[in-house]
């Protein structure tokens, strides 16, 4: 991974969730795009790249990072 990553703060901490657990709760339909939107993390930090709930729908998601901040609308 040669993403940029921003080393965790107090805020995004309190967002962080396994790529695991976001994925079961996209196929089980507790959030959906229109919900907000997530960004890839690391156990370091967090990087700018995005993640929506039909990137895992669509088999579009990066299981090279074991983590996701999520961001409520």
């Amino acid at each position: 991974m040669e993403d940029k990553i921003t080393p965790w703060d107090d805020f995004h901490k309190e967002c962080k969730m396994t790529l695991k657990e976001f994925i079961k709760c996209v196929k089980n339909g507790f959030f959906i795009d229109y919900d907000g939107y997530g960004v890839y993390a690391t156990k370091k930090g967090y990087t700018d790249i995005t993640i929506r709930p039909s990137d895992v729908l669509h088999n579009r998601h990066k299981a090279e990072y074991p983590y996701i901040c999520w961001f409520n609308r």
